[in-house]
């Protein structure tokens, strides 16, 4: 198995291809080795990776199934494996479904029992809860500490947090992307995610050159990209002579974390860094 996964140093944001994530062992608390990584399961927006898409053999010998199991469920060991704490006993009863499907994430069922099982909650719910703590701390008055209480899963799944839309990683990459004339300038090869809470911030795009030849490839701010669900593309403004630009083609994803070449990146598309987007500061170099 290849095992490729950056381990998150304390306080500092890393990235990773998303991609490399498939093939990593699944070990226990204990180290006994699980299963690996088959699959990671995007949101909606492919924004996050709201699942992991974990076959369990070793100690389990669970061959013909697949688990859903929430990214929030992971640690990271020093070999770079992905730890679940969790007696492999327990996860007999996992919930899990046949390979080669994928599960109802309309299905509010589908997310309370994952989550349930794993004791974890949507990162959606989380940023809920943080609100609401903050909101009890401003203001007199009792709160509940208990998000099951509180929650309604049904409202959750139609309001379209997480994963109301899921894909596959598997199903994202060559999903074609769209100039904004209509004219298709790309496709999508992977999304390049941050360590600190499973976000997307870049994605790996390849492009032709006029006559329809592979060009290379680029790496641009995830958030140049807008999701056309309807149609199932990517919709930018960045254009095909931007993809072209030297500096663009063989980027190397690690050089992302330099703080002064990823900003001088969103600076040239005009959009905003991803540590300022999602509200906290990265402490690149």
């Amino acid at each position: 198995m290849k095992n490729k996964t950056p381990s998150q140093a304390p306080g500092k944001v890393m990235l990773w291809r998303a991609n490399e994530t498939i093939g990593v062992n699944v070990v226990s608390i204990k180290g006994e080795d699980l299963g690996c990584v088959e699959d990671i399961v995007l949101d909606r927006n492919a924004s996050r990776i709201a699942y992991v898409i974990v076959s369990y053999g070793g100690l389990l010998g669970f061959w013909d199934k697949h688990f859903a199991v929430p990214w929030q469920a992971f640690s990271q060991t020093v070999d770079r494996d992905l730890s679940l704490g969790i007696d492999p006993e327990q996860l007999k009863n996992a919930p899990g479904f046949e390979k080669g499907t994928l599960p109802d994430t309309t299905d509010p069922l589908f997310h309370e029992k994952v989550h349930s099982f794993y004791n974890t909650k949507p990162y959606s719910l989380e940023e809920k809860a943080r609100a609401e703590l903050k909101a009890s701390m401003e203001n007199v008055g009792e709160r509940t500490s208990d998000w099951r209480s509180w929650w309604d899963w049904d409202s959750w799944v139609k309001r379209g947090d997480d994963t109301t839309w899921a894909r596959r990683l598997g199903e994202l990459i060559g999903t074609k992307i769209e100039d904004a004339q209509g004219e298709i300038i790309a496709e999508l090869e992977d999304v390049i995610v941050e360590s600190r809470e499973a976000r997307a911030v870049y994605a790996v795009v390849s492009h032709d050159d006029t006559l329809g030849v592979s060009a290379g490839t680029a790496i641009i701010p995830w958030n140049t990209l807008r999701l056309n669900v309807a149609r199932e593309v990517y919709v930018t403004n960045v254009t095909l002579d931007q993809l072209k630009q030297p500096n663009l083609n063989g980027t190397e994803h690690r050089s992302l974390e330099n703080r002064e070449y990823s900003e001088a990146l969103y600076g040239a598309f005009g959009t905003k860094p991803f540590w300022e987007e999602f509200g906290y500061e990265s402490e690149m170099n």
